[in-house]
């Protein structure tokens, strides 16, 4: 194995998300990604259903009786409440439940708080006596058996119970200790914590404290010391470990990279199978139960039986979410379009084993599967002698032989719903309450996933995938009918399709559940259109698209007004500060084959190690902009390695826009292309509980951040539709870019005085790139108020301002209304810059006109003659400008344009000044200015208007 990827293993650090395995072993050469290394913690919002209508039967007394658990997970998914529920149960449905047995992961990665949670649930709630060994989570803090944070902190733990007679608490026959060998009702019980990286090979210390001795070497030993005490061999000996051995129970595959079995072997061996065949050759009375897989317990395949060894039972998850295969060819996709086999919706799995011997009839074996959301025990308990093997028949070869497809009720039928037809694809609607296992087959059978097909109007297969069916979920949360998305389909427009979809059971035996002729939609284009729209220019995280997603934000997102700009950007820690977005599946399935991300953002640190993320919504499929310890910045989709890149230096702004159009990636920074690479598909939705895009960091598996960047963001932006070309792209950055302002000297404005136009000289602007943009002034007065401005044409004799026109720039004027110092602003792109320009007030006339009679007698004209061509009567004003005009008080009225050569009348607008606005001119011709109001100079020129 590649020595990286051996490190994390020998050091235990298993807290990773998926998405970070599958680039680890991607850069370490591991190819066989069916499982993972260890299962991210999750913390679903609301992840526990009780039960509407509990239903749990009277046992019969006098028998042993005791629980297994695996796979708490606190603080995970709601297990605070799921746990003292449980328990609550288990004494009301079993009340002589003689014990409880804790098989590993209790907490997510091994901290003391996490330890502190637990005590806190298990002191209160367990009232018989428990008992805990270590699973690879424990370790997530660090260590080995011998020493280190992880059994620092586990026998923290230990040392805290107070719960009723717990084997290891302080006084327990076992105190302290991490491996147990005890009686429950005269039958053994040996449960052995794993080492570090999943290895039972690893040292630890012997029941004295003080001996090293292998995990491996105490099982052999218990397990032949409780052998010994039963030469029989007809009273089962119950074993517990927190990881499956390979391809035993549902899921095991052998290989060890594939995250799901432990290491039993030797240093060099991995996949081992010498411990087991070891065990199996000895020991047919073993009863094994292993955790770690989070396997729905409804799953048959929970229970093996090897007719040449022991029966091992798998224990799914008590207090965490449930895991499957994986694939869209097995278990299928799940209700987000992930193929990871980590549906989002099984938060609220909380399940466990009820374990029964009858002393009195052979010692059989009952084992009752609990599920607390539904209230009830699952199927038919599983009930066999150790020492008959002709009551073996949980043989997966055999379960298979008995099973038969599922079975059609009336009514069972698939349709297409007009309205989710695209271009490319479609969802589609199945009955499945009209569907049902056959159970007069296998009686613990379940409809464990859809295959759907679609064919083209040749009959050439298009499209085969499979979905996970809702046989999970607790019995609320499973609708009457299953709909969902094609997932990654990529149909051609306008075209007739066939989809036939069909009911499976776990060994693939599947029944055709019917047949639906459609049409895809036309190929018109999809203007692009703002899905998530978010400019903190004015101290405000809000999105402002269209349709508005719930904003949560996570830590102290800070907010600080950028000088060149003069206006306010968002500040993230790199720690916990991050803004993050509810996005849900129709969004995702927007963004699928038409993506473009543009954000203004300034990496204030790199990453010390590993990476950080700024915009995002990446786990297990997704999409995500990726800051490495290089300075790269990486945008990813979908599977974690195909990306593309561009350098980044932190402490400057940059403009970056990452786009995807169904053929390729693309990113472009500063407006100009930096790297394009092939891609095809559609990206598949995120694989979290609860999917957000955020701002400042990536979405975690459960919908929490994490990969928090450091980092300044001026404004973000997520559009759908008709990707951005490059020359938009250019567009667009001109329009928002960081730039350089070169400001005019304040004698360049000449002498302004009070009631004389005064034309504004042009400012010299470029961009970061180099790029030469315009830079547009705005007015404002000593009381604080805007100015209007024209558009003006060039004054005679003004050489400067002709030059200016030449190249372009646009030429503006105001007229004072009072005297003082006067500032004017120039924008261009994202950055401002000011001076003062000093007004005079109006010179005093010496000569005045003198006062007319204000009423006159009119001499009327006996015989007037017509105006054969008179003026039309001038636009009236709207009253709520500040302009001058002779209709109105607004900026409507007619007037002759300042600063112009003619006498021609400013046209009307209907644009009226508004708090905080600004006249600026939107077409001229020679001697004529029009005006408009535009609300610029406070910042509520946005880049949508700009572009």
């Amino acid at each position: 194995m590649d020595s990286q990827l051996s490190s994390i293993y020998d050091h235990g650090t298993f807290g990773v998300s998926r998405r970070t395995f599958v680039k680890l072993a991607a850069a370490c050469g591991v190819t066989a990604m069916g499982g993972m290394l260890a299962f991210p913690g999750q913390h679903a919002d609301a992840a526990f259903t009780e039960p509407e209508d509990p239903s749990w039967p009277e046992l019969p007394a006098g028998k042993v009786r005791f629980t297994v658990h695996s796979d708490t997970h606190f603080t995970c998914c709601d297990v605070e409440k799921k746990l003292p529920f449980a328990f609550e149960t288990i004494y009301r449905a079993v009340p002589d439940c003689a014990a409880h047995v804790f098989a590993g992961d209790s907490v997510n990665t091994g901290t003391t708080a996490e330890f502190d949670a637990l005590l806190a649930g298990a002191n209160a709630a367990i009232r018989k006596p428990a008992l805990f060994v270590m699973g690879n989570h424990e370790f997530g803090v660090g260590g080995s058996p011998l020493e280190g944070n992880a059994v620092t902190n586990f026998k923290y733990f230990l040392s805290h119970l107070t719960c009723a007679d717990a084997y290891q608490k302080p006084g327990g026959a076992f105190e302290g200790k991490l491996n147990v060998h005890t009686e429950i009702g005269g039958y053994h019980v040996i449960a052995a914590s794993c080492g570090r990286g999943y290895w039972y090979g690893d040292t630890t210390y012997d029941d004295d404290g003080t001996t090293p001795i292998t995990i491996l070497d105490w099982m052999k030993r218990e397990i032949a010391a409780a052998a010994a005490d039963d030469p029989t061999g007809t009273k089962p000996i119950f074993f517990m470990t927190h990881h499956p051995f390979p391809d035993t129970v549902w899921y095991s595959p052998t290989s060890f990279n594939a995250g799901w079995i432990g290491d039993y072997g030797p240093v060099d061996d991995r996949n081992s199978k010498a411990f087991y065949n070891e065990l199996k050759a000895k020991y047919p009375q073993l009863v094994h139960f292993s955790g770690h897989t989070h396997i729905p317990e409804e799953d048959p395949r929970s229970i093996f039986q090897d007719v040449d060894g022991f029966t091992l039972v798998q224990t799914a998850t008590f207090g965490d979410n449930f895991w499957m295969r994986g694939g869209k060819d097995a278990d299928g996709y799940d209700e987000n379009g992930g193929t990871g086999g980590h549906p989002s919706d099984g938060y609220d799995a909380s399940q466990c084993l009820l374990v029964e011997v009858d002393a009195a009839n052979g010692h059989e074996v009952t084992i009752r599967r609990m599920d607390f959301r539904q209230g009830a025990y699952l199927g038919t308990p599983w009930t066999f002698k150790v020492s008959d093997k002709s009551t073996w028949t949980y043989t997966h070869a055999a379960m298979e032989a008995r099973s038969l497809p599922p079975i059609l009720e009336e009514g069972a039928a698939v349709r297409i719903p007009a309205d989710s037809i695209t271009q490319t694809g479609a969802s589609f609607a199945i009955a499945a309450d009209k569907i049902r296992p056959d159970a007069s087959g296998l009686s613990d059978d379940v409809v464990m996933s859809y295959r759907i097909v679609v064919l083209d109007a040749q009959g050439a297969e298009v499209y085969n995938a499979c979905y996970m069916s809702d046989y999970y979920n607790a019995p609320a949360n499973q609708p009457a009918e299953f709909v969902r998305p094609l997932f990654g389909a990529a149909l051609a427009p306008e075209s007739p399709y066939s989809l036939k979809a069909y009911a499976r059971n776990p060994w693939e035996k599947e029944t055709l559940i019917g047949e639906v002729i459609f049409t895809t939609a036309g190929g018109e284009a999809v203007p692009a259109t703002p899905l998530l729209s978010v400019d903190f220019s004015q101290g405000s995280a809000a999105d402002l698209s269209e349709t508005p997603h719930v904003l949560t934000p996570f830590g102290s997102p800070a907010f600080e007004t950028v000088e060149e700009f003069g206006r306010q950007v968002a500040v993230f820690d790199g720690a916990t500060a991050a803004f993050g977005y509810d996005f849900a599946a129709e969004d995702f399935a927007k963004l699928a084959t038409s993506t473009t991300a543009e954000l203004l953002v300034q990496f204030t640190a790199k990453p010390s190690s590993g990476y950080t993320d700024i915009f995002s919504c990446g786990q297990g499929g997704g999409q995500w902009l990726e800051y490495y310890p290089t300075g790269k910045l990486h945008y990813y989709f979908t599977d974690g390695s195909t990306n593309v890149s561009t350098p980044v230096e932190p402490g400057v702004w940059t403009h970056i826009t990452a786009t995807y159009d169904g053929a390729s990636l693309k990113i472009y920074q500063d407006g100009v292309l930096a790297g394009e690479t092939a891609a095809a598909g559609a990206i598949a939705a995120p694989n979290a509980s609860k999917a957000r895009w955020y701002i400042g960091a990536d979405c975690g598996g459960e919908g929490e951040p994490q990969a928090f960047s450091a980092a300044k963001v001026a404004f973000a932006k997520l559009t759908h539709g008709t990707v951005a070309t490059a020359e938009e792209v250019a567009a667009n950055y001109r329009a928002c870019a960081p730039s350089t302002i070169e400001l005019p000297e304040p004698d360049a404005f000449g002498a302004p005085e009070v009631g004389a136009a005064c034309v504004i000289p042009a400012a010299a602007a470029t961009t970061a790139n180099g790029t030469p943009i315009e830079a547009v002034p705005s007015v404002i007065d000593p009381e604080g108020n805007p100015v209007g401005l024209y558009l003006t044409s060039v004054p005679e004799g003004a050489a400067a301002l002709a030059a200016a026109a030449a190249r372009g720039t646009t030429l503006y004027s105001f007229v004072p209304t009072v005297d003082g110092n006067h500032t004017v602003t120039y924008r261009a792109g994202y950055s401002q810059a000011s001076l003062t320009v000093s007004v005079a007030a109006a010179p005093i006339d010496p000569d005045p006109e003198p006062t007319p009679d204000p009423d006159p007698e009119p001499t009327p004209d006996p015989q007037p003659t017509p105006d054969p061509t008179p003026d039309p009567d001038p636009a009236p004003g709207n009253g709520a400008g500040g302009g001058t005009g002779s209709s109105g008080q607004g900026t409507g009225g007619s007037g002759t344009a300042p600063g112009s050569t003619g006498g021609s009348r400013l046209a009307k607008t209907g644009d009226g000044i508004e708090a905080g606005g600004a006249l600026v001119g939107l077409m001229a011709t020679a001697g004529a200015a029009i005006c408009v109001a535009r609300s610029f100079w406070k910042g509520e020129f946005s880049e949508e208007e700009s572009r």
